[in-house]
This record gives structure tokens, sequence and C-alpha cells, in this order.
């Protein structure tokens, strides 16, 4: 008989890791000794929301670099893809 999978925290910020750092969710099973569907069961909000929790990081780092930090590189960038890609 298997024993059923016990969920933890570490393995959860691992998934979240994983996924912010843009693995393949066909790979992340592997790391975690799982299979896909038990991925998909136990980790579905890390599996959803880990990529937008890094993006939202990354550009508040990127708005403080443009804004507070008056990083001119950081400026360029973000009306390159952020202000100027709308018009």
């Amino acid at each position: 008989m298997t024993e059923a999978f016990q969920l933890t925290e570490e393995q959860q910020r691992m998934v979240r890791q994983m996924v912010a750092c843009g693995t393949p969710q066909d790979d992340i099973p592997g790391a975690l000794g799982i299979r896909g569907p038990t991925l998909r069961k136990y980790f579905r909000r890390e599996l959803d929301t880990g990529a937008i929790e890094a993006n939202t990081k990354v550009a508040a780092t990127l708005f403080v670099l443009a804004t507070v930090e008056r990083n001119v590189a950081a400026c360029i960038f973000w009306l390159k893809t952020r202000a100027l890609a709308r018009n």
C-alpha cells in the first residue's frame, strides 16, 4: 500500500520558487518525487500564482530603481516595455 501524500510548507515554497523561476510544470514533480496529478492537486495555488508573485516583485524593484534611485537604464526599460508599448 502507498502512503498518503503529506504536504509541507517547504514543498510549497519550493514549488512556488520553481514556478517563479520559470521551471516547466512537467519538470517539477520529479524534483519533489511525486507524479503530475499529485502536483496539480496539492500545489494548485503555487502553480497559479508563483509567476505572478515573481513578476510583481521584479516590477516593484524596477519601479523603485526608476523612481527613487533614478536609475536611467531602469527608466528607459520601464518606458520601452510599459509606457510606450501601450500606444
